[in-house]
């Protein structure tokens, strides 16, 4: 047996590995579900599942340019920037100066985009909540850091 970071045991890294494979295998099928659920919370919205990728990212991190919207969600440039017209046009968010660089606005969510984000969010609550009693905070949060560490570890141009 091999000691992991916090020094506990387990069957060592061969096990660890096998278990990523595990995790590796449910992204996909569990992309597909949220993205098919979501598609349904959004139903009426007039917003696509990936515009509402956009709108939740500058909600929670506040306002971005396109091409740092590109870099956090992995969608190409040009796709990010049809989601944002998108958004414009629904006036769930909006366009501001951008001291860093004159010609690459930063976009922000109005507060029309806020209340639809909260709405949709509010919605999934009591989804995730039924499987967060599964769990203990420590296995949620480990969860958290190993989707976190895969997606970091697997970016195109580290």
């Amino acid at each position: 047996m091999s000691e992991t970071v916090d020094g506990s045991r387990d069957g060592g890294p061969d096990q660890r590995v096998a278990e990523l494979h595990a995790v590796l295998q449910y992204v996909r099928p569990l992309s597909r579900h949220v993205a098919q659920v979501g598609a349904d919370r959004l139903d009426g919205t007039g917003i696509s599942v990936g515009s509402r990728a956009v709108l939740e990212r500058l909600a929670v991190e506040g306002a971005l340019t396109v091409p740092q919207l590109g870099r956090a969600l992995a969608f190409p440039r040009q796709v990010v920037q049809r989601m944002v017209n998108e958004l414009l046009a629904l006036k769930l968010v909006e366009p501001r100066g951008n001291p860093g660089h004159r010609r690459s606005h930063l976009f922000a969510v109005t507060s029309a985009g806020r209340q639809v984000i909260d709405d949709v969010r509010a919605g999934e609550d009591g989804e995730l909540e039924a499987v967060a009693r599964r769990f203990t905070p420590e296995q949620t949060t480990a969860a958290v850091e190993v989707m976190a560490a895969l997606t970091d570890h697997f970016r195109r141009g580290r």
